[in-house]
């Protein structure tokens, strides 16, 4: 989450303060939350880093879990990696995701470059620190003419090196 919001510009770096509050699915405060109401915040606190989203032992932020976030109960050293069809559906819905892609699109399409080829690989060296092969180069061309810039922005945040960064 944070990586996407970085790269895509939105993340705000503002350090301290109190417990933010990113979209999650509608309902999911119904049982776990004793009656208290998850209020998605607004403005910067919407983009802040995931250190500061509010938690709750009885429902962790969702994303987070299937993220692979530890549970915070213990010490963790290193987190377990795992690869699940609800991560891509995730970042592909996610209320952040989708509004990080579109940022991503944004960011690329005004990046001052020469031709929208120059704009793709700087996109997508934020996203790998790698410029694109000449395959990656014209596959996204070609999504761009069909799809637009939060189409490729999209691409961008769903590739495995952005994800894993193995």
């Amino acid at each position: 989450r944070d990586q996407a919001l970085q790269v895509s510009g939105l993340l705000v770096n503002k350090v301290g303060g109190s417990s933010v509050f990113p979209p999650q699915p509608i309902g999911i405060d119904n049982s776990a939350y004793a009656g208290d109401r998850w209020k998605t915040s607004s403005g910067e606190n919407k983009y802040r880093r995931g250190i500061y989203t509010f938690w709750r032992r009885t429902s962790p932020y969702p994303t987070f879990q299937i993220f692979d976030a530890p549970s915070r109960e213990v010490y963790c050293a290193r987190r377990n990696q795992s690869n699940t069809p609800l991560q891509a559906l995730a970042l592909l819905n996610d209320p952040v995701f989708v509004e990080a892609a579109k940022a991503l699109g944004k960011r690329m399409a005004e990046h001052k470059a020469k031709n929208d080829n120059d704009r793709i690989c700087f996109g997508f060296r934020l996203c790998t620190a790698r410029y694109p092969n000449d395959l990656e180069l014209t596959t996204l061309a070609r999504l761009l003419a069909n799809d637009g810039w939060e189409a490729v922005g999209t691409v961008l945040l769903n590739l495995d090196e952005m994800v894993t960064r193995e």
